[in-house]
């Protein structure tokens, strides 16, 4: 059960580390190595896959400096209120 909600998690939010050390608190379990494993396999088969709309993917340039690349879906508007 948990390696299924380790995999679900990294599918959507692409964060294999993180879900791995959250997952493995919150269930008070011994299963790193294994939930790890299922974290990264479900991180590398689901790369191509967007399942959060506006999630930005990253482009690394050659001298090594990391830009994100916004979609017209991404770009937030503001919106003045008046009180």
């Amino acid at each position: 059960m948990v390696c299924m909600m380790a995999t679900i998690n990294v599918a959507i939010t692409k964060t294999p580390i993180s879900s791995t050390v959250i997952l493995s608190v919150l269930s008070d379990t011994a299963m790193v190595p294994v939930i790890l494993i299922v974290s990264f396999n479900s991180f590398l088969l689901t790369t191509q896959v967007s399942l959060i709309g506006t999630q930005r993917s990253h482009t690394i340039f050659p001298g090594g400096e990391a830009r994100l690349q916004a979609t017209p879906q991404a770009i937030a508007v503001e919106v003045l209120v008046k009180v």
